[in-house]
């Protein structure tokens, strides 16, 4: 029991003491209270028949519980009480009985056995399947294992991604001191070939962690067969010819000739099997486009009457980094950004998205289509602004599409970043959740500004790409595209912003089978484009 008493009420506690103590101290006999006895009597017992002079604030010391420390005095054995996360228990140590600071029992772990195959090779196996046991002291949680690809960034032309993997992980039996699983990891035809490694993360029980996680330099190689490995030809280059490039300067380049295609480097050094594997997927990527909008774009710039593709110094393209003609052949690409196509194709099996892009801009029916989204036919980007984005949307999207349609493995995306082709497709698809959750979003600070909704990733491009990712989902993909370029074409000249949007909607709805107009207008908050002048 605590009692806690002022200053005031006592200077000794020799208030039912024996006389003789009384005495001693000079103290009168008069009566007290109850209480004020027993608090005499009981620090009478506690003191052992020796008599002291205590103050109040002694008493109160004396009385209140404490909190358990290492070495500190206790009263019962066995008792066991914590402070924070630390358990203290009361020992005898001696002949006094002292708090000890209970140690937790410790953990052991470590990998018994890891059964894992050194090599995963997609064309014998479509999912990666072994067993592995863990020798452990504690009743632990599932372990949770990564499969990590990671190419760290050293030059724009070697693309580097981090792609992480999660694998199955199941239980299989399990004794008092080692616990056996099975794990199972599925990659695909377009994740990189090369070294992947296994990551595990700490140890848990109940969620809360005991052990860190087991370092562990094992690791696999993924082999797949290669794109397009079983039919495209290697490719030799032709002798010399001269271009005359797009800002009117002439080259002596050797010709790389595929089907509809011709690549034309400044050297011939290049491997016949990797430039035979690149214009084969360069191909289907044109073939896509050709088949989809039903459209060929004008012989320009050709070789033997197949489009070319010219790489040259940085400062000899055309446009940026990379360049095509509207509505026409002819493509030049910096130097840098062909090396990264090769050298993603060589060393990982896949394909920079930079030339399927371009591709994009060859295919674009200039003359026909600004009829169909462009105020009165006249395709001025100031006045019709979501014909300005269409021109690029349209590469954007089919950029994707091409790729999708034929499942080409692609590189990550450099977007001041590198970002896994996965991830891109899943933030690109993003901006129509996110418009449809911006109260203050619309056509006119969207499209009509050339914005994408605020705070959303990517640009305006990628997000015209989302609209037609949106209404597309769940459909045959090659179909849907082919159907909505066919209806655009059916549609009339619009005189204003809302006769554009409208002949857009229509051509979706079209596409997708059914009627698209209330999800678009209102769904998508683009209602305001009714009305725009």
């Amino acid at each position: 029991m605590k009692r806690k008493i002022s200053t005031s009420l006592v200077l000794t506690f020799a208030l039912s003491l024996p006389q003789p103590a009384l005495a001693w101290w000079g103290l009168d006999n008069s009566p007290k209270s109850t209480i004020d006895r027993l608090i005499a009597e009981e620090f009478y017992k506690i003191r052992g028949n020796h008599y002291f002079l205590i103050t109040a604030n002694e008493i109160v010391k004396t009385t209140a519980a404490t909190k358990p420390k290492a070495g500190a005095v206790c009263s019962t054995v066995g008792k066991v009480q914590s402070v924070g996360s630390i358990k203290f228990k009361c020992t005898k140590s001696g002949n006094k009985y002292v708090w000890q600071e209970v140690k937790p029992k410790s953990v052991f772990t470590q990998i018994s056995t890891w059964n894992a195959p050194a090599v995963y090779d997609l064309a014998g196996t479509a999912e990666l399947s072994f067993n592995f046991s863990v020798k452990t002291s504690s009743d632990i949680d599932l372990p949770k294992i990564t499969a990590i690809f990671d190419v760290p960034f050293t030059t724009y032309e070697t693309p580097s991604q981090t792609l992480n993997i999660p694998v199955l992980v199941t239980e299989s039996s399990r004794t008092k001191t080692n616990r056996s699983y099975q794990a199972s990891l599925k990659l695909t035809s377009r994740d990189p070939i090369g070294t992947w490694r296994w990551k595990f993360d700490p140890l848990t029980v109940n969620g809360s962690t005991i052990a860190a996680g087991m370092s562990s330099q094992l690791s696999f190689e993924f082999t797949r067969p290669t794109f397009g490995g079983a039919v495209a030809v290697p490719v030799n280059p032709s002798p010399i010819t001269t271009y005359n490039s797009i800002k009117k300067e002439k080259f002596q380049l050797y010709a790389w000739e595929g089907e509809n295609l011709v690549i034309l480097t400044k050297t011939n050094t290049l491997s016949p099997n990797i430039m035979g594997r690149i214009l084969y997927t360069l191909n289907r990527s044109y073939q896509s486009y050709a088949t989809q909008t039903n459209f060929r774009p004008t012989l320009f710039k050709v070789h033997n009457n197949k489009a070319t593709i010219a790489v040259l110094g940085p400062d000899e393209v055309g446009c940026g980094a990379a360049c095509g003609y509207l509505g026409a052949t002819g493509i030049e690409i910096n130097q840098g950004f062909f090396n990264r196509l090769y050298n993603g194709v060589e060393k990982f099996d896949q394909y920079d998205q930079v030339l399927f892009y371009e591709l994009g801009r060859n295919f674009w029916d200039y003359g026909n289509y600004k009829f169909k989204i462009s105020i009165n036919g006249l395709g001025n980007i100031e006045t019709s602004p979501f014909w300005d984005v269409s021109i690029t949307g349209f590469a954007v999207y089919m950029r994707y599409a091409t790729a999708e349609v034929n499942s080409i493995p692609m590189q990550p995306v450099f977007n001041g970043e590198h970002i896994p082709w996965p991830k891109f497709v899943a933030d690109t698809k993003s901006l129509v959740t996110l418009q449809k959750n911006s109260p203050n979003s619309n056509f006119a600070n969207t499209f009509q500004a050339k914005k994408q909704p605020v705070g959303g990733p990517l640009g305006v491009y990628d997000f015209w790409t989302s609209v037609m990712m949106h209404f597309s989902q769940g459909k045959d993909l090659a179909k849907f595209n082919t159907d909505f370029y066919a209806a655009l074409y059916r549609q009339s000249t619009p005189t204003n912003t809302a006769g554009i949007v409208a002949n857009f909607v229509a051509a979706l709805s079209a596409a997708a089978g059914r009627d698209v107009s209330t999800e678009f207008y209102n769904d998508l908050r683009f209602n305001d484009a009714k009305t725009l002048p």
